[in-house]
């Protein structure tokens, strides 16, 4: 069982300037070879970037707006790190369903 950790530098105002902060993901890369795996795979990670981008608490619309970016960003980022066709397949069509609604 080969086990991969996926490291993305992300930038994230703290008090209003940008600071570099390093996200990290690691993950079965056996999970990869099935779509269940992949979609737990993907599952994870968007948990794991959402935590990572989101500050708690009460926010203005620009905070919400540049989480909203931080999380795009870095799961693009991630996603074509980890270079599996199947996990940029079911990114691809989370999104295309995200934009329709």
């Amino acid at each position: 069982m080969k086990k991969l950790i996926i490291a993305a530098a992300a930038a994230v105002a703290i008090t209003g300037t940008a600071q570099a902060e390093e996200f990290k993901f690691n993950f079965d890369r056996e999970l990869l070879t099935t779509q269940s795996g992949v979609e737990k795979v993907y599952d994870r990670l968007q948990r794991r970037i959402d935590s990572f981008c989101e500050d708690p608490g009460i926010r203005s619309l620009d905070m919400r707006a540049y989480e909203a970016e931080c999380k795009q960003s870095l799961m693009d980022q991630v996603v074509n790190q980890i270079g599996s066709t199947r996990l940029v397949s079911v990114h691809r069509n989370y999104l295309r369903v995200a934009s329709a609604n």
